[in-house]
C-alpha cells in the first residue's frame, strides 16, 4: 500500500517491527508517560516517506500527544534518542531507519519474486493455450467488455466530501480538517474536498500539509504554502495565508 503523496490512506510499510530486548535497553529511564510519546513519534515517523520527523516544536508535541507545557518538561529527554539534521530540518532515529530499509529490502525482493512467478504463469498459460487450439488465429480477437448498465430509477451514490479526502490522508487527519472546516463555519463539500486532495497530492506529506493548516487557521492550502512555510526558518518570518478573496474562492468554492 502507499503513503503519503499517492492515492492511498494506509502507510507503505503498515507493519513496524518492534524488538522488545533492544527498545527496553535503550528506554529503561523514561517514565510511563514518555514511552507514550516517544512510541508514539517512533510510529508517526514509520509511516512517513522518509521515516522522519519535522523539526517542530509545536507539530512534535500535537504528534507525541502532550500539551505544550508537557512537551516542555519532556522534550529533551524524548529527543535524546532521536537525531537532528539541521539542513533538511527533521529528526530520525537510527534503529528505526536501519529497520526501515530492512523491510524495504525485503518488500522488494518478495516484489520481484512475485513478478517473476507471474510472468512465468502467463506464458505457461499461453503455450498452453496455443496447444489447445486446432488452428491459431489470424488476428487476436478483442476481449468483449460488457457496458454497466443502471436501472432506472436507481440513485447513484454521491461522493462524501469524508471519502475524497481519506484517498490521500489518514482517517484521523480527515476527521481533524473536517472538524477544523466546521469550527470555521465552512463545512467541506465534495468539490471542495476535491479541489483540496489535488493540492495535497502536491506536499511531501500530505497529512503534514493538513497539521500545518489547522494550526495557521487557513481554509484551504496550496502547495506553494506548503513548501515555503517548511523552507523557511522556524524563527523567521512564517508565510501568511493569502487573505483576497479570489484566492480563497478558487480553492475552496465547492
Amino acid at each position: 500500500m502507499l503513503s503519503f503523496g499517492r492515492l492511498c490512506v494506509m502507510a507503505e510499510y503498515p507493519a513496524m517491527p518492534v524488538w522488545t530486548d533492544a527498545y527496553f535497553a535503550d528506554t529503561r529511564h523514561l517514565t510511563r508517560a514518555q514511552h507514550g510519546s516517544y512510541f508514539m513519534l517512533l510510529m508517526e515517523a514509520w509511516r512517513r516517506p522518509n521515516c522522519d520527523l519535522p523539526d517542530d516544536e509545536q507539530l512534535l508535541a500535537r504528534l507525541a500527544g502532550c500539551t505544550p507545557e508537557e512537551w516542555a518538561e519532556d522534550s529533551a529527554t524524548i529527543m535524546a534518542m532521536w537525531s537532528l539534521d539541521k539542513r533538511a530540518k527533521t529528526w530520525t532515529q537510527k534503529r528505526l531507519s536501519k529497520e526501515r530499509q530492512y523491510v524495504a529490502r525485503k518488500s522488494a525482493l518478495r516484489r520481484d519474486a512475485a513478478a517473476s512467478r507471474w510472468k512465468q504463469t502467463k506464458k505457461t498459460n499461453a503455450n498452453a493455450m496455443q496447444k489447445g487450439m486446432q488452428k491459431p488465429c489470424k488476428t487476436d480477437a478483442p476481449t468483449p467488455i460488457p457496458t454497466p448498465t443502471i436501472k432506472k430509477g436507481t440513485k447513484v451514490p454521491k461522493k462524501s466530501a469524508r471519502k475524497v479526502l481519506e484517498t490521500v490522508l489518514s482517517k484521523a487527519r480527515a476527521d481533524d480538517l473536517i472538524e477544523h472546516r466546521q469550527k470555521l463555519k465552512k463545512p467541506l463539500t465534495a468539490r471542495a474536498a476535491e479541489l483540496l486532495v489535488s493540492e495535497l497530492n502536491k506536499c511531501t506529506s500530505p497529512d503534514g500539509a493538513v497539521d500545518m493548516m489547522i494550526e495557521r487557521g487557513w481554509q484551504g492550502i496550496k502547495a506553494e504554502w506548503y513548501f515555503n512555510a517548511k523552507n523557511a526558518n522556524q524563527k523567521g518570518n512564517q508565510d501568511e495565508q493569502p487573505q483576497t478573496k479570489d484566492e480563497l474562492l478558487a480553492i475552496m468554492r465547492g
